[in-house]
């Protein structure tokens, strides 16, 4: 997980993908649902960066709904933003903004410290300045 979270940040999906694709087979194996539903998030923003977007929006929603049995608030947001995007690309610009907004008021009503708050705002604020 580390090395594709690493392609991610140095905007290499075509590398992420397939460790996020082997992630997902692994943890598909086992009862670690909460690392099987992290690597399908992965996974669908890689497939988004490559522009798979109806690949990266099935793998996104299978992923939030997993977090959605867990109730894991942080998760889902992550998911959110990954579907603004895909909803950004598709050119969904209302439902983009919606899921941006809903996943930083999620962000906002949690307890995150230090650079991770600062990375999640930034992330928050790429949809709705690009929707604009």
């Amino acid at each position: 997980m580390v090395r594709q979270t690493g392609y991610y940040h140095l905007l290499k999906p075509d590398d992420a993908v397939p460790c996020a694709q082997s992630a997902v087979k692994g943890f598909a194996k086992t009862a670690m649902r909460y690392e099987h539903a992290k690597a399908l998030v992965f996974l669908a923003m890689g497939l988004a960066q490559l522009d798979q977007l109806s690949d990266a929006e099935t793998t996104a929603v299978t992923s939030r709904q997993m977090f959605e049995a867990e109730r894991n608030a942080y998760w889902i947001s992550v998911v959110d933003f990954c579907l603004a995007y895909v909803r950004m690309a598709n050119g969904d610009v209302a439902k983009a903004r919606l899921l941006a907004a809903q996943a930083k008021l999620q962000f906002q009503n949690l307890e995150i410290k230090g650079g991770m708050a600062e990375s999640l705002t930034r992330l928050g604020s790429m949809t709705p300045e690009s929707t604009g």
